[in-house]
């Protein structure tokens, strides 16, 4: 224990155990290790922590099994992601449901094949419904315009007045 492997004209490189760790180190410019498949796994040798192949991937393994590697594309990622801040700068293609808890600012144009809201929704300028809308409970409107057939059934009442056309 507390003997070292020096080499280099400075100590520049030094290998020794100091009685609980075993250490390499390093005291000028970079660390090379050399190989065109390296894997760095337990002392019995029964689990990789990380493995890196030339031309190829390197691959990352937590408690065996593998979570994370790097592809042409970018990086795969297997399990559950958590990030402190997340910035996306292309597209972003979702396959399962997405959970917004702290809002969703858009801007632009959003297609959304079915969209489901579960509480207050506000409006700040021209809603288009293309095909039904379905209000249950009532709807207060400042102002509606109805080009097309109207169906009302039920009474129907007026404030003070209505107006009507020649022959209506």
């Amino acid at each position: 224990d507390a003997a070292r492997i020096k080499f280099g004209n400075s100590d520049d490189l030094e290998i020794w155990h100091d009685g609980t760790n075993s250490n390499i180190k390093n005291s000028t410019n970079d660390f090379h290790i050399r190989s065109d498949s390296l894997a760095l796994k337990t002392a019995d040798n029964s689990e990789r922590y990380l493995k890196a192949t030339k031309n190829e991937d390197v691959k990352l393994y937590y408690n065996g099994n593998e979570k994370f590697a790097t592809t042409a594309e970018g990086v795969d990622v297997t399990g559950r992601t958590e990030t402190d801040l997340l910035n996306v700068s292309g597209v972003s293609t979702f396959n399962a449901a997405v959970d917004i808890d702290a809002g969703l600012n858009v801007d632009g144009q959003t297609d959304l094949d079915e969209l489901v809201v579960a509480g207050v929704s506000t409006y700040n300028a021209l809603v288009d419904i293309d095909n039904r809308l379905d209000v249950v409970g009532g709807a207060n409107l400042d102002q509606l315009n109805v080009s097309g057939v109207s169906t009302l059934t039920g009474n129907v009442s007026f404030g003070t007045s209505a107006f009507f056309g020649d022959n209506d």
